[in-house]
Order: structure tokens, then sequence, then C-alpha cells
């Protein structure tokens, strides 16, 4: 009888089939923990806890087997099981939430962030549930040294180290490692693609450049956002958030507003080998109004009507005004003076509706614990306002991913493709150009003018009299905005896709990338670790010639590749590590670039990591960089490659606009008070500064950091500071040039200034690169401390100065650093103050700006946000009653110029999680 008994131990031992089965609980308290993840050591197999902290988890396999058990907070816990038996499995000890995290982003393999050669930041799911934003896709804003835009109430851009404006171009955004940007903008529509909040696992953020060995331009910053696994995460989950906003608007363009946002996802593990999810969510509401309509530049300062400065100035062009921007220097009472068409404000010629459809869906197939093949569907529409060089309204715009992803321990392959359609989005500021012109041509409207102020003006003393009398003569027959003409003219206008006579705006592609990858270390490990990995992608867009040179019918197609090896070793084993990578990229029409990173860890103990780096990075020009070609008003916008800028004889033949501005001002300032025009011309012509303008080529920069990470006073405090120097070289940039419409251009100085006088010139908006370097720094410090009675607190600030290098007016005319000298945000919050009532509070502010860019330049003052949720959770319902609000002092702000007042947002929410979930 015992050598059966004998016998069967052995076979258990060998073959076991089973399910293991346990629950997890507090050390403190020895309550069930749900939501643990519990694993099989060196595998994925693994299952989350249910509301009474219990798992089953699926095994077939040998005895003893060794569980590993993570929850956010605490350290993590292993234990050996033996047999099946039910176990009970006691926490280790609360600790700061930081100290077990993995990261996958900062060297494309799982490392500890603790040990990462470059700073990375992190934030788990139950962080992002636990944050008073109203979405997962606006609590990135909270981690330290993000700088955020939002230009509208549903799209959000991010930013780190500088340089922030709404079209961002340096800053990558990932989804489960999938390029999210749109093909023809090249970067995010708001979150068409990206995660819903219920299938966020976690959100990793890499400030600073990435370029080798991401590419894809990544040079102010990449997130990388990584949904929930189906195996894990299954059932069925469910969000209502209402809520309301644009209370007490300081423009009453809007009135108070709902705010509704639902969201579903469903999760299911058919077998052991097979489980697929699907996400949906909505969301709608009225966006924030931008209402700013303060004077952009003083065209008349010479002539006395600088100190107006608002439409009594008869050059005024106000911002978030459109159809000012047109303008001529008429001769007015023998006098030259600047005088602009009467615009339409920007809530006249658009609606502030916003809203947000998107589904996706996901279908794995596991070939064993290590091997996954997954197909994904990712599809959205949006509704919003959005900022580039004009203003825009997206309606209708759809964004759609396919993507298929393979990955084991040694091979992963990503293949997707990204596709947009601009639906019936228009272009605001030419639809107020061509409603103006709808009613009355451009030069009789000035015609006009100049016979009414001519008819009206008697002396010096009746002025400004006679000038607001020729623009009401001028006006007269202006189509009102709001009446039934209007709204038919403009509908008719945003359905006519010439910018020329209307307003539509076309954008439609896609893009095609392939990327594989290798982990050799396998076979490479005694001596070092290698990755390999190659990317391709190809892209097609189509304007219909609206802001690039393809005709119907007949896009502008273009490539891109690259490749990259990463090695790295443990010099001193757990104490000194070495990582490093080589990155060549190609673009068609572009020359092929090398990056390269070289970062060490050294870790005297475990709390304590210091991190030093050095890396390149690169921006390859987008499509906009290469190939605009579009009219703004009297301006043409032109792409810097070769191909597309050649033909107009820019290169050696312009000035600088801000320098032909000064000029002219100096020019008629000096005529008005008296001086001869020719002495006044060839007196001021050294105020002409000539635009080395040359072919696009990439932008390039240069990054040293240093950092450290650790854990003080028992693992109760985390600290995280970094400083970083960043060197940007042939930096890309919009610059202003007035080409001189000369057989000899600018050879002759004082032919091409009379030139320039008399308006013999065109306006270029030409991207290029700027022949000096431009360098940004800053330092960056992040805490986060653990209170008695689980109490957390968190708190961040960051530095970042910048130095232009001698180019201060000439070439950041257009686009300049835009980043607050200092920033920060700080938190504090507990998941249960009392029974099971939570809370967090947290405050964000930043400092001030000097902001400059091609739709606008301003100062933005200092604001200051303070957001908060209060939550009760009902364990036996798998639910959360939440209340809380972004902004809850109702202090409107604005973050950049051009950009909407943001109010307070107020909400509840309430969300159920895995309901019908099956283990398996």
């Amino acid at each position: 009888m015992r050598a059966i008994l004998t016998l069967i131990g052995m076979l258990m031992t060998i073959t076991a089939h089973a399910q293991l089965t346990g629950k997890v609980v507090d050390p403190d308290t020895g309550t069930p923990v749900p939501g643990a993840s519990v694993f099989i050591k060196s595998t994925t197999t693994g299952a989350l806890t249910d509301t009474a902290g219990v798992f089953h988890l699926p095994f077939s396999g040998a005895f003893p087997v060794k569980l590993v058990v993570t929850y956010v907070g605490y350290g993590n816990k292993e234990v050996v099981l033996k047999n099946a038996s039910f176990v009970t499995i006691t926490l280790s000890e609360k600790q700061i939430t930081h100290l077990n995290d993995v990261v996958v982003t900062a060297s494309r393999h799982s490392e500890s962030i603790l040990r990462s050669p470059v700073t990375i930041e992190k934030l788990s799911s139950r962080q992002l549930a636990e944050s008073p934003a109203v979405s997962a896709y606006e609590a990135i804003s909270s981690l330290k040294g993000v700088n955020t835009l939002n230009t509208s109430l549903l799209f959000t851009v991010y930013n780190t180290r500088g340089f922030q404006n709404p079209t961002n171009l340096r800053f990558v955004q990932l989804v489960d490692g999938m390029d999210n940007q749109s093909p023809v903008l090249n970067f995010p529509i708001a979150n068409t693609i990206g995660a819903g909040d219920l299938d966020v696992e976690s959100v990793e953020l890499i400030p600073g450049a990435s370029s080798a060995l991401y590419g894809l331009s990544a040079t102010n910053g990449l997130v990388n956002t990584i949904t929930k696994d189906p195996w894990l995460h299954q059932g069925l989950s469910f969000n209502y958030k209402g809520g309301v906003n644009n209370l007490h608007n300081p423009y009453n363009y809007v009135s108070p507003s709902a705010y509704t946002s639902i969201s579903l996802r469903y999760a299911k593990a058919i077998s052991d080998r097979l489980a697929f999810k699907v996400n949906f969510a909505y969301t709608r509401g009225s966006d924030w109004a931008s209402g700013d309509t303060a004077r952009q530049t003083n065209l008349n300062a010479g002539i006395g009507y600088g100190s107006i400065g608002t439409r009594q100035d008869p050059g005024y062009n106000g911002v978030n005004v459109y159809g000012d921007e047109s303008y001529r220097t008429l001769t007015l009472n023998s006098q030259s003076v600047v005088v602009s068409r009467t615009g339409y404000k920007e809530a006249e010629l658009t609606d502030y509706a916003s809203k947000l459809l998107k589904a996706d869906a996901t279908l794995v197939y596991k070939f064993n614990n290590d091997t996954r093949l997954s197909y994904s569907y990712k599809g959205g529409i949006v509704d919003n306002i959005f900022t580039r060089a004009n203003k825009l309204k997206f309606k209708n715009y759809t964004v759609q991913q396919h993507g298929i992803t393979f990955k084991s321990p040694v091979i992963s392959y990503k293949g997707y493709v990204n596709t947009e359609n601009s639906g019936d989005s228009y272009n605001i500021r030419f639809l107020a150009d061509n409603i103006n012109r709808t009613w009355k041509s451009d030069s009789q409207w000035y015609s006009d003018f100049t016979t009414a102020f001519n008819s009206n003006y008697s002396s010096e003393g009746n002025m400004n009299t006679a000038l607001q009398a020729a623009r009401t003569a001028a006006d007269n027959g202006r189509i009102e905005a709001g009446t039934t003409s209007f709204n038919h003219i403009a509908d008719s206008l945003k359905r006519i896709g010439s910018w020329t006579s209307g307003a539509k705006f076309i954008s439609r592609g896609y893009f095609i990338h392939n990327e594989l990858q290798a982990d050799l270390s396998k076979w490479t490990s005694k001596i070092l670790d290698v990755q390999i990995g190659a990317d391709y992608r190809f892209s097609s867009l189509r304007s219909d010639g609206t802001f690039y040179p393809d005709t119907t019918g007949s896009p502008i197609t273009t490539w891109k590749g690259g490749a990259f090896v990463q090695l790295s070793r443990e010099i001193i084993p757990g104490k000194l590590k070495a990582t490093g990578s080589v990155r060549y990229d190609k673009a068609q029409y572009i020359d092929g670039q090398f990056t390269s990173r070289l970062g060490l860890v050294y870790s005297p103990t475990p709390q304590h990591n210091f991190r030093l780096s050095f890396q390149n990075g690169y921006r390859m020009p987008v499509f906009q960089d290469a190939w605009a070609n579009l009219r703004l008003g009297t301006t043409q916008v032109l792409g810097g490659i070769k191909q597309n800028l050649q033909s107009y004889d820019i290169i050696g033949n312009s000035y600088f606009t801000s320098s032909i501005t000064a000029f002219n001002t100096a020019v008629n300032k000096a005529v008005n008070a008296g001086t001869d025009r020719d002495e006044a011309i060839q007196a001021n012509k050294s105020l002409l500064v000539a635009a080395p303008i040359n072919y696009i080529k990439p932008e390039k920069n240069l990054t040293f950091e240093l950092g450290y990470k650790g854990s003080l006073l028992n693992d109760k405090l985390f600290v995280d500071v970094s400083a970083f120097w960043v060197q940007f070289d042939g930096f890309i940039q919009g610059i202003g040039v007035g080409k001189v419409n000369l057989s000899s251009g600018i050879s002759n100085d004082s032919l091409a200034a009379i030139a320039v006088a008399g308006g013999n010139y065109s306006s270029y908006s030409v991207y290029t690169n700027t022949p000096s370097k431009v360098y940004n720094y800053g330092v960056s410090l992040g805490v986060d401390y653990v209170l008695p009675k689980d109490y957390h607190f968190s708190a961040n600030a960051t530095y970042n100065g910048f130095d232009q290098a001698g180019t201060k007016d000439a070439y950041l005319s257009s686009g300049g650093f835009n980043t607050p000298s200092f920033s920060g945000s700080f938190s504090l919050g507990n998941t249960h103050v009392y029974k099971n009532f939570g809370f967090n509070v947290a405050y964000r502010w930043s400092g001030g700006i000097n902001w400059v860019s091609s739709i606008a330049n301003g100062y933005v003052p200092a604001w200051g946000s303070l957001d908060a949720q209060v939550s009760y959770h009902i364990p036996a319902a798998k639910s959360t009653i939440r209340i809380g609000g972004s902004n809850i002092l109702n202090k409107y702000y604005t973050q950049y110029m051009s950009g909407p007042s943001i109010g307070g947002l107020y909400y509840a929410s309430f969300t159920f999680d895995e309901l019908f979930s099956k283990k398996h």
C-alpha cells in the first residue's frame, strides 16, 4: 500500500493537472484583497482575485510551483505550492508604489523601472482610476515633466522638454506599441484610436528623445498605453459619467452644457488558448470657447493708432477673429495707413458641439504561455475644434487602425494600417475670408473704403471719425452672422474643396507599418543581451490640392525604414548595468541618419539607483514640413523639400517677413513725418535681413541626462530626480519670408528695398532648418510618500530653460519654445479613508509663457487648476460611485494664444467592473 501511495505521489509531482486556488489578504487587517495579480513565476499564466480576494489559476505541470503575487502599493510576494490545496496568501508590507514596477517602453523589453537607463514615468490602472481627471487620457497631464495643451474638450496634446504647440510633431503616442497618429496630419486626432478608459492597464512615458529605438521622430517624448489582458481581465465592465461644464463662461459664447460619457468593455476567454475583448465609448459635450479678441499685431504703430488695440484701429487683426487677416496699405490723407477687412468672431463661424464615438476589438490566440498571435481593430469618429496654422472644425473626422501582432520570447512582429478621412471638416479662417468675398471682393471693399474716407475727411481732427465712416460704407451689404443668408452661404462654402473659394478641409490617406524585433539573449546572454529590430512604413495622402501639391486622384506617396541593435550587460551583477543602441533610418528624398544611445545604471543597493545617459535623436520632416503647399490669405505656405520648393526660386532671393514689417513701418513713419519717400527707403534699407533659406533636412538633437531613483524611510518615500541638457541642430521651423520679384533678387539692396516698399514681393512661409543651434535644459523632481493610515502624497516640479543662440527674431518668429519655466503638480489621496469611501485631490500649475506661433503671438498668464474626486466602493456589486471635477474652482485659464478658455468640469460617475467574469 505504501508503494502505491508513493507511486501516486511521484506521478502527481511529474504530471499534475490542477486548478490552483487560494485567497489573498491584507497584511494588517487580514481582509480580502480584490484585484491582486497572481502569476506562475516565469510565465504569463495568471489571474486576478475576485471581490472575495479569491483566485482560480489553471495549472498543468509539476509541483512544487512558485506563485508571484503583486498588488499596487505592496511589495511582491512569492509563495511555493507543493500541491493543489487551497492557500491563503498574505501580501507583503505596504510600500511605495513604484518599487516593483516593471516597464517595457524604455528599452523595448521588460525591466525594473528603477533600473531603466533613461527617465521613464508610469501610471498604473489603479492610479488612473483614482485620479480626479475626467479620463485616463487627461490623467497623463499629472506625470512629472509633462505639459499639455487642451485644444478642445476632447483633444489633449502632450509634450515634454520644450517647444509646445497644438500640433506637436516631436511627441509620439503608442497603444500597445502601435503608433496611433493620423497618416496625413502626422499626429493623433484626439483619442480616436487610443485606448478606452476601462481597458487601460498602465501608461508609460519617456520624456525627451527615444529615436535610437523607436525612430518615428520621437525627439520630445513618447507615451505608450498598455491595455488589459483578456485572460486576466474578463467579464463586463461599464462606466457612465454625467456632468456639466461652461458654467459662468466669461465670453458667454456657450451656455452651461451637459457632459456625457459612456464606456463599455467585455472580455472573455473562450478557452485556455483563445480569448477576445471589445470596447465601446461615446462622449459628447460642448467645447470650451475661444473668446480672446485682443489685437495680434500693431501694423499702424507709426501713425498713432497703436494705442487703440481694438476694431477702432483700421489695421486691427484680432485673436480668434477671422476674415480680418486680409489687409492693404492705403494712402489716406497723404499718410500710409494699414487697413484690414472686418472679420467675424470664431463663435460666429462655427459651433462648439464636441463628440467622440470609438470602438475596438481584439482577438488573441495563445500557442503557449509565452507565445501569442492577435488581431485588433480600432476606429473612431470625432467632432471638435482644432488649432493648427488656422482654426479647423473637425466634423465626422474618422481614423481607423487594423493590426496584427505576434509575440514570443524571441520574435515579435507588429503590422498595422492606419487610415483617416476628414469627413465634413472645414477651415474656419478660409470660411470667414470667403464669406467676405462672397458679398464683396477685396479690391471693391478697399476701393469703397478709400472713396468713403475721402468723402468724410475734412481735417486732422476728424481722422478717426472718417475712418469709422469709411468702414461703415465699405461694410454696406455685409452679411451678418447668424442670419439665414449667412448660414446658407457658410454651408455651401464648407462643401467647396478649394480654399481660394471655399473652406472644406480634405485629408485622406493611409500608412502601412511593419516592424520585426528579435531578442537574441537566449544565445548571447553569457556575453551580452542582444536585441535587433527593423521597421518599414509606406504612406499615401490626398488633400485634393487644398494644402499639398497633389491633384484629385493622384496622391503623394512616400516611404521610410530603419533598423536598430541594442546591447546590454550587467558589468557588476546587480550593481552596474550598461545599455547601448544604434539605429539607422532612411526616408524617401531624405538622407539616411544614424542615431545612438548609451546608458549606465549604478545601483549601490536595490533602493538607490543612479543613471547617466547620452543619446542623439532626430526628427524626419513630416508631410507638412516637406510637402505643404497652400495659400493662407496673401501668404503661400511651402514645405521645404527640394521637389516642392525649387520652382519658387525663394532661396537666395528673400528677406525675413519680420524685417520687411519693421522696414515698412519705419518708412511709413518717416514719410508721414514729412521725409521724402525715396530718402526714407534708402535710409531704412538696412532693416531688411536676408533669409538664408535652404532645402529641409532632418532635425537632430543631442541629449545628456543624469538621474536618480530611490526609496527612503523604509520604502515609504520614493524620490525621482533628473537633469537634462539638449542641443538641437537644424531645428525645423516655418519661417516667414518675402521673395523680391526682381530678376536680380536681393543682390542689389537699393533696388530690392524700392521693390519691397512698393509691395513688389511675394509672401511665403517656408519650412526649413535654422542655421544656428538651439538649446534647452531643465530639472525635474518627483516624490511619492506613503503616510500613516494609507494616505498617499505625490508631488512633482519641473524647470525648463531655453537658449536661442542668436536666433531670437529671425528664425523662431513663427514658433518658439512655448514652455513655462516652472510647472508642477501635487496630489493627496486615500482609497479607503473611511470604510469604503476614498478621495483624491490634486493641484496642477503652470507658469506664464511668451507664446510665439504662426496663428497668434502674445503672453499667456500663469494658471492653476484644482481637481478633486470622492469615491464610494461597493465590493459586493463590483461597483464604484465617484463625484468629482477638474478645475473645481472654475477659474478660467488659457494655455496658448488663440486657445480656448478652460473652466470647471463637474461630474458624477458609476462604474461596475468585470461582472460575469470566469477565470480560465
